[in-house]
């Protein structure tokens, strides 16, 4: 485990499969707890973690609030406030905490709410657009350009939070995993590693994002031919 929430596992909190998602909110509060120092996308982490009160059935819902609370205290705060906008996140944080049960819930909420309150000072996005910058390793690229200058509805536009992330990359251990998987499913495989290769892809084509089939070695290329 290294000392950062990649987006691999930040976009598995949205996944379908409660399973996946609870792993992947395990794995980010683990991280969390154990590095000073972490590395991890906070406006997306953000966006994922309040879209996790959007999904059924809920769980968690306390330890979703202390790593939003996590954040707002972190040195992703600022950042994640600007490309929300304060107000903005003000209101989807609200609509979360008029949801929420009594106790230790209502409790972390009213912990986060006050520090969006001292951060007041933090202007609106649409009102800094040209002057945001977001940390170098953010995922997301932001144009200068204003919505009214391109001549299109700002009501259909999409929100900056909207746009897709980059696709991830394998790191060397599950590169290795896919070029043996790749292998094992050749034609003049023994069949032996071919049924122990669909096996694994069962499992890795649950665990794994979408994109590592699709670029090198292109397992979905090798299933198909």
């Amino acid at each position: 485990m290294n000392n950062e929430v990649t987006t691999s596992t930040i976009s598995k909190l949205g996944s379908e499969i409660l399973e996946i998602r609870l792993r992947a909110l395990k794995s980010v509060e683990l991280a969390f707890k154990v590095y000073d120092q972490l590395i991890y996308n906070g406006p997306y982490l953000m966006k994922s973690l309040i879209e996790w009160f959007h999904l059924k059935p809920r769980r968690e819902e306390t330890c979703v609030l202390n790593l939003i609370h996590e954040i707002l205290k972190g040195d992703q705060r600022d950042d994640t406030i600007y490309t929300f906008g304060l107000k903005k996140l003000q209101e989807k944080l609200s609509t979360i905490d008029q949801g929420l049960e009594t106790g230790p819930q209502k409790d972390v909420m009213r912990k986060i709410l006050l520090s969006l309150s001292s951060h007041e000072h933090v202007k609106d996005l649409t009102d800094t657009l040209t002057n945001t910058s977001l940390d170098e390793k953010s995922n997301f690229s932001m144009s200068s350009v204003q919505v009214d200058d391109l001549n299109i509805d700002s009501a259909n536009a999409l929100e900056y939070l909207d746009y897709v992330v980059p696709w991830d990359i394998p790191d060397p251990s599950d590169l290795n995993s896919l070029n043996l998987l790749k292998s094992s499913l050749r034609l003049d495989a023994d069949m032996k590693d071919i049924m122990h290769a669909v096996s694994f892809l069962k499992t890795a084509i649950v665990d794994f994002p979408a994109e590592y089939f699709l670029q090198p070695p292109y397992i979905f290329q090798v299933i198909l031919f």
